[in-house]
């Protein structure tokens, strides 16, 4: 059901094992485990990748579409990038508000990216 469900394939196969104690069931139970995660992914998401969905958080896919596999960067980048400083003023938050991004990189005073902000989080803080 572990498998099935969460994907959980090695962790499950060494917790089995552990509270067994058993060697002579690991290959049925390998086998087991990886037939339950095969059919679960015909089947559904499991539920770490829907949990991730849910909470709409912004996870790059494994591969890129077909027609975007192409495109230089140059031509999708903006030249001048408007970043969020983690100790900024009004009149910064304000800069980036105005533009047309929905979203926004932070750098600390080291200059080093240390994460990304969205737009909504800069309108709830105001």
């Amino acid at each position: 059901m572990l498998s099935g469900y969460c994907r959980l394939t090695y962790c499950l196969v060494v917790i089995m094992l552990e509270t067994t104690s058993s060697i002579n069931i690991f290959v049925p139970m390998t086998f087991g485990i990886l037939v339950a995660r095969l059919v679960g992914n015909i089947f559904t998401r499991g539920l770490y990748a829907r949990a991730l969905r849910m909470k709409q958080m912004p996870v790059l896919s494994e591969s890129c579409p077909g027609k975007n596999a192409n495109i230089p960067v140059y031509k999708i980048m903006e030249k001048n990038v408007i970043y969020v400083a983690t100790i900024c003023d009004v009149a910064s938050l304000k800069r980036a508000l105005q533009s047309p991004h929905h979203g926004f990189p932070v750098v600390n005073t080291a200059g080093k990216l240390v994460g990304l902000v969205p737009q909504t989080m800069i309108v709830r803080l105001l």
